[in-house]
């Protein structure tokens, strides 16, 4: 009952292993070439790369904005 509940907690409850979620809004475009480049490098059926996907796909951002932290460090990724 004391724990804060946020949208990533939420689709945990409701049976998502990995969530990746933002702290904050994205611009639309970031938003969009961020889930095709993630989804280009997420491998499957399993999803047990999911971190290491968003780890790359944040790193590729953050190179090519170094100044603009608010386009790549609100991208978290929550689960095992």
């Amino acid at each position: 009952m004391e724990e804060s509940t946020n949208l990533a907690s939420g689709f945990h409850l409701a049976g998502f292993r990995h969530v990746i979620a933002g702290l904050w809004s994205l611009a639309d475009r970031i938003a969009a070439s961020t889930a095709k480049g993630f989804y280009a490098a997420l491998t499957f059926p399993t999803a047990a790369d999911t971190a290491a996907a968003l780890n790359r796909i944040a790193g590729e951002l953050r190179d090519e904005a170094p100044d603009h932290p608010e386009l790549w460090a609100p991208l978290i990724h929550s689960g095992p």
